[in-house]
């Protein structure tokens, strides 16, 4: 359900997402994830789905400090890489 609580309590259904607004996101993040090196895809992936840090770091191999300053600059590279450097949009 991808609606709000007011839409579930007036049994209204949910604004339909465009299905090509859809498959924009779904190709920019395969896009953004291929630009990334195997370890901070699977710490993205984990963080992505809800994993706590303790449990990602430990998953990797690695310091939850590690695990974040990871993701941090992965996420930092492939937007520059992708938008351009200096791009503020997501």
């Amino acid at each position: 359900y991808a609606g709000t609580s007011h839409d579930l309590v007036a049994f209204e259904r949910p604004p339909e997402k465009s299905w090509v607004k859809e498959l924009e996101d779904r190709v920019f993040m395969e896009e953004f994830l291929a630009g990334m090196d195997e370890e901070s895809r699977a710490i993205c992936h984990k963080w992505l789905i809800g994993d706590e840090w303790k449990e990602i770091a430990c998953d990797v191999g690695c310091s939850v400090q590690h695990a974040k300053d990871k993701l941090r600059y992965a996420i930092e590279s492939t937007k520059k890489r992708l938008l351009g450097p200096g791009s503020t949009n997501p």
